[in-house]
């Protein structure tokens, strides 16, 4: 029955309503943006980072380096998995993104909605300049409303988190 147990404890609404105004403006300008200069800034993988960023902004997981490093090597894990492998293969898809962890964890920017830009990329095919845009772009677009939102009330805070919940270094 442990499954079923909710393991969450209650939201506070001051931090969960500012979260999700700060999502849904940084969605929202992302998408603007991409149509007013007509670049595609968005991709569905910054759903998720965005619930992280301004709803979990403490882990180590949603620090600037881990978001915008780890959008990008995932993305540039799954461009060099879409030109070298069969896409009609249903093994090229866990192949990838296993790859894209592995080489998240290898350079210390791991973030886990990343995971998903192998699969992005492999089912749209876009060209390597999609790692300049959307995806850098949109990465350090995301991050920079965040440090703005997070020093407004209700609840300020300092972002980025020096330290995070990452383990004492040796």
């Amino acid at each position: 029955m442990r499954f079923w147990w909710q393991h969450q404890g209650p939201p506070d609404p001051a931090r969960t309503v500012k979260a999700g105004v700060g999502m849904a403006i940084g969605i929202a300008l992302a998408a603007g943006l991409a149509e007013w200069t007509a670049l595609p800034l968005l991709i569905t993988s910054f759903g998720s980072t965005s619930v992280m960023l301004f709803l979990m902004p403490e882990l180590s997981y949603s620090q600037p380096m881990n978001i915008v490093g780890g959008h990008v090597v995932a993305a540039a894990v799954g461009l060099a998995a879409d030109a070298w492998l069969p896409s009609e293969a249903w093994w090229a898809y866990g192949l990838a993104v296993g790859a894209s962890l592995i080489a998240m964890a290898a350079v210390r920017v791991m973030h886990p909605p990343a995971g998903a830009n192998p699969l992005i990329v492999m089912f749209a095919h876009p060209d390597f300049d999609f790692l300049l845009v959307p995806v850098l772009a949109g990465t350090v677009l995301l991050v920079a409303l965040a440090v703005v939102v997070h020093r407004l009330p209700p609840k300020a805070i300092a972002y980025p988190t020096p330290d995070a919940d990452a383990p004492p270094r040796p």
